[in-house]
């Protein structure tokens, strides 16, 4: 268990890099599992998922080195198992998207449940339906995911929902083979584009990523490349969201504008002052934030994963915000702990109403999940006093280096493991 203590009200200035993106990065190495050979990869943050999904896949014969900070090379010639156990699958759920690349190379895959992260359980009944509109057998027996099966035929698979597991999963599946498959209702998330660049430029041939139906046809193999991780865009929301709570003058460099759109339009209309130049943001905020109403929406809408962030950023603003989480139904359990801080919150089903406060007060708080942490250390930024918070290991998961980053800005961040 690890602590972080945060000297609060201080402003924030300076500069900041973004790392790469943790959840490119995940879906990535997923699909190096399709490619004999060594794939190189640039721009990975070293964070405690990218390296839980790496034991994953060394657990069935792949290889892997980091050449460099965040240069890492992936070697999947002699994959030896296509079963991964649950010791492994119950650390990260995104162990999952294991599915659709070893199918897809080796016709048959058995990976036990994920286990049932922070966030309540992810039901994975869109995956299972993909695969078996593809005439693949997927089933759940005694704790795995049991699919097996490969198919040359053409086939039209429509998402009731926009998952990015699922669209990740089927695309992966679909790249091997003779058959054309078309997805409909698609995940748009610029990950998405990330991994389906990578998987082209192996000869992959796929089209519409990014947009709600993407077309797959089927090649016999892939060759190896050198690829680049796109920069993380929740990381650059989160610095951007704790610029403008804490009044500073930020600039967040290495980013993707087009990918911050709902972020840069809420800061603005809540009072923020954000520029833009290509590859970065300056956020400087001199005042008390407005009001806002937030709906947490699959991409192009705002961020379920800057949900909790930029919640914590109106605990202060004036009147009263509206945050609607259409996503994940358990994403607001990091409230009670933003209470713990003073903050007035009420909880109606997927909706937070926020009133606003002149202030928070620093109190001992307990992380539960990344960017639930993420709002913990956003408000305990913001808060008059030293919070605590518990389980700030949690923040590892996905932000690198988050201490030396905050720290860069005039945050002051002290850790006791």
């Amino acid at each position: 268990m690890k602590r972080v203590y945060v000297n609060g009200e201080q402003i924030l200035k300076g500069s900041v890099k973004v790392s790469g993106s943790k959840n490119a990065s995940i879906a990535i190495i997923a699909a190096s599992l399709l490619v004999k050979g060594e794939v190189v990869l640039d721009n990975v943050p070293r964070v405690n998922d990218v390296q839980e999904m790496l034991e994953l896949v060394r657990s069935i014969g792949a290889k892997y080195d980091w050449i460099d900070i965040n240069q890492l090379a992936i070697d999947c010639s002699e994959l030896n198992s296509t079963t991964i156990d649950y010791k492994l699958t119950q650390r990260l759920h995104a162990s999952i998207l294991l599915l659709g690349p070893l199918v897809g190379r080796f016709g048959e895959c058995a990976i036990s449940l994920p286990g049932n992260d922070n966030l309540g359980p992810r039901p994975i009944d869109l995956h299972l339906k993909g695969f078996k509109l593809k005439g693949i057998h997927a089933d759940i027996s005694n704790g795995q995911i049991i699919v097996n099966g490969r198919t040359n035929q053409d086939s039209a698979i429509y998402l009731d929902f926009p998952s990015v597991g699922a669209t990740e999963n089927l695309i992966l599946n679909s790249v091997l083979g003779n058959g054309v498959t078309v997805i409909q209702g698609a995940a748009k998330d610029p990950e998405i584009v990330n991994m389906a660049s990578f998987l082209t430029s192996m000869g992959a041939k796929i089209s519409g990523a990014g947009t709600d139906t993407i077309k797959i046809k089927g090649v016999p193999q892939l060759k190896p490349v050198r690829y680049s991780i796109m920069p993380d865009r929740m990381e650059a929301g989160t610095f951007m969201i704790m610029a403008a709570a804490n009044r500073g003058d930020v600039i967040i460099s290495g980013v993707v504008n087009k990918h911050l759109k709902p972020v840069t339009a809420k800061l603005r209309e809540a009072g923020a002052e954000v520029d833009e130049v290509d590859g970065a943001v300056q956020v400087k905020s001199t005042q008390r934030l407005q009001s806002l109403i937030v709906k947490a929406t699959p991409y192009p809408g705002f961020p379920t994963d800057l949900q909790p962030i930029i919640s914590a950023a109106l605990t202060t603003a004036a009147n009263t915000s509206i945050i609607s989480e259409k996503v994940y139904k358990n994403r607001f359990q990091y409230i009670g702990e933003l209470r713990r801080l003073g903050a007035k919150i009420k909880v109606e089903g997927n909706t937070a109403v926020i009133t606003g406060v002149d202030r928070l007060l620093g109190s001992t708080v307990t992380a539960n999940d990344t960017r639930g942490a993420a709002a913990l250390l956003a408000a305990g930024l913001m808060a008059f006093g030293k919070t605590e918070i518990i389980n700030a290991e949690l923040l590892d998961n996905g932000y690198e280096n988050w201490v030396e980053k905050v720290s860069s800005i005039n945050g002051s961040v002290n850790i006791v493991n």
